[in-house]
């Protein structure tokens, strides 16, 4: 009975001890949402893209996004979120939320918030371009004006 406990305890230990070894993804880490993949942008890229991650990180912990997308140059923050399709109903209350929620944590840069599908896409692609090193920082720049006057296009 006594050897029995020892060996739990034991097995316990070891299990315990290699599950803190596990390495992390550094593109990726979890957060609050478990539906919600985040795309992590290298600080190294063309432009320093930490404002971008902070915002996607800080935008994950609501339930009702299911996808984020950001970039960011010295000046302007444009983020596109995914807002759950059930949750569209209260679009106006979430998105007013979400942008005073923004504006609080970066009021050091002009933030271009969209729920706009288009620009969910065109972000997605800009990421992409950033990983890749396809786009310098004047492109970068042109691109995000270009997006920004999209999102306030109506349809």
């Amino acid at each position: 009975m006594y050897l029995k406990r020892i060996i739990i305890i034991i097995s316990i230990f070891i299990l315990t001890a290699c599950a803190n070894n596990i390495q992390k993804d550094p593109t990726f880490e979890p957060t609050g949402n478990r539906d919600l993949e985040l795309v992590k942008l290298s600080s190294k890229e063309i432009m320093d893209q930490n404002p971008s991650n902070r915002a996607k990180e800080l935008l994950s912990q609501y339930a009702e996004i299911s996808g984020v997308r950001a970039v960011n140059d010295k000046n302007e923050l444009l983020i596109g979120v995914d807002i759950d399709h059930h949750e569209r109903f209260s679009l106006d209350n979430m998105e007013s939320e979400l942008r005073k929620k923004i504006k609080e944590n970066f009021s050091d840069l002009k933030v271009t918030l969209s729920t706009d599908q288009k620009i969910l896409l065109e972000l997605e692609k800009l990421e992409e371009d950033i990983r890749n090193k396809k786009v310098s920082n004047d492109e970068l720049r042109k691109k995000i004006k270009e997006l920004k006057s999209l999102s306030k296009e109506e349809t």
